[in-house]
């Protein structure tokens, strides 16, 4: 188990790509097709400047960003993590193969970091697709945040002093039950897991003028196939909650 006092900010949005449905059947001359995938592909292509997803998007790029904390090492980053289409904007399948889909949706996650705001990281994307637009007359698109996310499709970044009383009272609670110093705030590339790519409710409580922290069981089995955490782990965790919450209530300040 280790400490947090941080993590990535999350912008999740939808990207509708708009295009014109034709037949096998029906000639160029009667009605010419838009296939909205295959515009939608310029978007993924552009999304990932040609690089894997999931990696750390370099400055100079189409995501812009005013200052760097090193704490954010690896970030931004930028996915795609689904992709619908069909006809209409119910996405039809009824006639399969046969039919050019004139509407196509992806799900798109930006990891985003201080010195940009989930306003900042929207007008980069709608940019990227203007972009598109200019070169491609077709092209159509709607941009959207994705309200089944968070608060308004946003998962705010979060920090938090090490120095904050919760954090020093955790650190304190963990070492009586453990025996040993917490890792505060591991590099990222010597972790299990990269709690700083998460969002967390920590992010609201902080802007509510809460002191907060991430600490609890898990490892690098957590986000996988076979996502598990030990027992002694919980039961370690319970005992530093239950020790730094005495703590707290009895010397609130």
């Amino acid at each position: 188990m280790k400490l947090y006092t941080f993590h990535t900010g999350i912008l999740q949005m939808k990207i509708h790509v708009i295009g014109a449905t034709r037949h096998f059947s029906t000639r160029k001359a009667q009605r010419v097709g838009i296939h909205a995938i295959k515009k939608m592909m310029k978007v993924i292509d552009a999304l990932s400047e040609n690089q894997d997803f999931m990696e750390p998007i370099k400055p100079g790029g189409w995501l812009t960003w005013r200052e760097y904390r090193s704490e954010y090492d690896g970030l931004p980053q930028v996915n795609v993590g689904t992709i619908e289409a069909g006809l209409s904007r119910e996405y039809h399948k009824w006639r399969g193969g046969s039919i050019m889909p004139d509407f196509c949706t992806i799900d798109v996650d930006v990891r985003f970091i201080p010195g940009q705001t989930p306003e900042s990281v929207e007008k980069d994307v709608r940019a990227l697709l203007d972009s598109i637009r200019a070169k491609d007359p077709e092209f159509q698109y709607e941009l959207e945040r994705n309200q089944h996310f968070a608060l308004n499709g946003v998962m705010p970044v979060y920090w938090e002093s090490p120095d904050a009383y919760v954090v020093q009272t955790l650190g304190d609670s963990f070492k009586e039950v453990a025996g040993r110093t917490v890792a505060v705030n591991p590099s990222v590339w010597e972790s299990d897991i990269w709690v700083q790519f998460y969002g967390s409710d920590a992010a609201h409580l902080k802007g509510a003028g809460i002191e907060t922290a991430l600490f609890g069981p898990g490892g690098g089995s957590l986000t996988t196939g076979a996502e598990r955490v030990a027992v002694q782990d919980i039961i370690d965790a319970t005992r530093v909650y239950a020790l730094t919450a005495a703590e707290i209530l009895g010397t609130a300040k």
